[in-house]
């Protein structure tokens, strides 16, 4: 029982940053282009 619970807080951590830094990426890239349009 207790593997079992360590394997899906394993599976929910990966799953959380896969997440997070998917969505950073988007943001920053999206964010990084409207900055350089607005810059020149």
């Amino acid at each position: 029982m207790g593997l079992e619970l360590f394997v899906g807080l394993i599976q929910g951590y990966i799953f959380a940053m896969l997440t997070l830094v998917f969505g950073v990426m988007a943001v920053a890239s999206h964010g990084d282009h409207d900055t350089h349009a607005g810059d020149h």
